[in-house]
């Protein structure tokens, strides 16, 4: 695969974020103006089609400019150089993420069962055996 294909193929899913994200702004841009966001063909909102237009813009805008380019030209090019974990590697370090998350889990859940313990048990029995040596 090329460099250009994998640069268009990112545009196109930034571009697919962005148009989400656009979607939902002028959702909240239309309704704050007063303007109906109502169906325009056949179940597609106005803020949809706003959405993606203001998407498409931006990534046309993007694509045509020349340092836009050449950034992910070199993008492109650097993830060309990346190793990729084997399935064996990829295993092992999928278990040893897994396992440290159950002990931080539970480290985590043994000090607040203490620190539970101390601030509703211990803490007050303190105070009312303090009490009673000074009352």
């Amino acid at each position: 695969m090329s460099n250009q294909r994998l640069l268009a193929i990112g545009f196109l899913l930034i571009g697919a974020s962005a148009a989400f994200v656009l979607e939902r702004i002028s959702d909240l841009v239309l309704g704050w103006v007063g303007v109906a966001n109502g169906d325009v063909f056949g179940g597609i909102h106005l803020s949809t089609l706003v959405g993606i237009a203001l998407a498409g813009a931006l990534a046309a805008a993007a694509w045509m400019n020349p340092r836009v380019q050449e950034a992910g030209q070199g993008v492109a090019a650097e993830l060309r150089k990346v190793t990729w974990p084997t399935w064996p590697e990829l295993k092992a370090a999928t278990a040893a993420v897994l396992v440290a998350t159950v002990v931080a889990a539970l480290l985590l859940g043994l000090m607040d069962f203490v620190s539970a313990k101390v601030m509703s048990d211990w803490i007050p029995s303190g105070i009312r055996w303090a009490q009673g040596l000074l009352g």
